[in-house]
């Protein structure tokens, strides 16, 4: 994979910082994997809209004009504020039992700092954007990374720091700071990098984890009002992940 990069001196900090040219980095997988991630969050967020549904059906409130029923919708909260000022709408009617359950999996019993990794947070996300704005694309994240020195001037080495988050390859995302002690006048590194490369959704979390991790969480939730199928529960043992958290873990940060 070959792309672009700007270099800056950075003499504040005493390093050469290294990030994505301002080009657009080329695409690395098929377009149409694109297509397939759409159709995959398109089925995890309708999951999550029978359910409300059922709920709703099965609740204490007569059947609504069909314009109030258009607006039943499983609810995806950041707040419990949000939450609870979203029930008469998205779920009429439902049982106290039912809601509770529906409460667990919201974002905001996550801490805090984890809520925008939460699973249904990121589903919300994607499913917005590929009903409404554009199909997603499914772009790179680096997941290891080396780079070999071709051509040092006016400075020495003295540490490098790869990028310190992990996040997708686009125009200006940083790929490493070499911390350099100054020589001569213009301090300058050449190197080559090398790039072992994984899907990801969300610029930030791969294809293979958030695909998992929301297939056993969404199941999770389901299972609490239905024994799943017998198809579907051994799709589940075969898998490799065991319960799933409510958040995306940033195990490569």
């Amino acid at each position: 994979m070959r792309f672009g990069m700007t270099k800056e001196y950075d003499a504040k900090r005493h390093c050469i910082i290294i990030t994505a040219g301002p080009d657009e980095v080329p695409t690395v997988f098929p377009k149409q994997w694109g297509l397939l991630l759409g159709d995959i969050v398109h089925n995890y967020r309708s999951s999550l809209d029978h359910l409300a549904w059922a709920l709703y059906k099965r609740g204490s409130t007569p059947s609504l004009p069909e314009r109030q029923e258009k607006l039943v919708y499983f609810p995806i909260a950041d707040e419990p504020t949000e939450f609870n000022g979203s029930l008469k709408r998205k779920l009429p009617g439902v049982r106290r039992a039912d809601a509770a359950i529906v409460r667990r999996y919201q974002p905001y019993k996550t801490a805090r700092r984890y809520r925008d990794r939460h699973l249904f947070r990121v589903l919300e996300k994607l499913s917005n954007a590929d009903k409404h704005r554009v199909i997603q694309p499914i772009q790179a994240i680096p997941e290891r990374a080396g780079f070999q020195v071709i051509e040092v001037t006016d400075c020495v080495i003295t540490r490098l720091q790869p990028r310190a988050r992990r996040a997708a390859l686009k125009p200006g995302t940083e790929l490493v700071r070499f911390y350099i002690r100054k020589t001569g006048p213009e301090p300058d590194i050449d190197v080559e990098p090398h790039f072992t490369i994984d899907p990801t959704v969300d610029e930030r979390f791969t294809f293979e984890e958030w695909g998992y991790r929301t297939m056993r969480y969404t199941a999770q939730l389901l299972s609490e009002f239905a024994e799943p199928p017998q198809g579907v529960r051994t799709l589940l043992s075969a898998t490799r992940h065991g319960e799933s958290p409510g958040w995306l873990p940033l195990s490569k940060d």
